[in-house]
């Protein structure tokens, strides 16, 4: 994932956010994330910038990740991951995701940013599906 250089007040304000994540927040990114992505999906993936196509292939790692249901997350690790895939779906972020490219700047920070943070736990997680015949995740 391309690294975005955030400040201290900046990492401090996006973990305020995470810490103020529900389960009801989870139950709404499991309920809602795959047909909004699934809308937005081919414009990510397709991208000629590097950044956008790393958002699409971050944001389906954290999705696995959130879903498995015979995977054991920590609620910390959870919540990041529903505040992430929240983020990046809803209508409502610091750039307005309907300025082609620009618009998913932020949503490509905030992604990045929790991928950063949960760097080791995906390693586990990628060693699990191996050793549990899972397909691999996308690099």
């Amino acid at each position: 994932m391309t690294d975005f250089e955030l400040n201290e007040g900046e990492k401090n304000e996006l973990q305020k956010q995470i810490d103020r994540v529900t389960p009801a927040d989870e139950q709404r990114v499991l309920s809602e994330f795959e047909g909004k992505f699934r809308a937005i999906r081919d414009t990510l993936v397709y991208s000629k910038f590097a950044a956008v196509r790393d958002l699409a292939t971050g944001a389906l790692v954290l999705w696995e990740m959130l879903r498995e249901k015979d995977y054991v997350v920590r609620w910390e690790t959870k919540a990041s991951i529903v505040f992430a895939l929240g983020y990046l779906i809803s209508p409502v972020d610091a750039i307005p995701d309907t300025i082609p490219v620009v618009g998913l700047v932020d949503d490509a920070m905030v992604v990045s940013f929790v991928l950063d943070r949960l760097r080791d736990e995906i390693a586990d997680y990628r060693q699990w599906r191996e050793a549990n015949g899972r397909e691999p995740l996308p690099a």
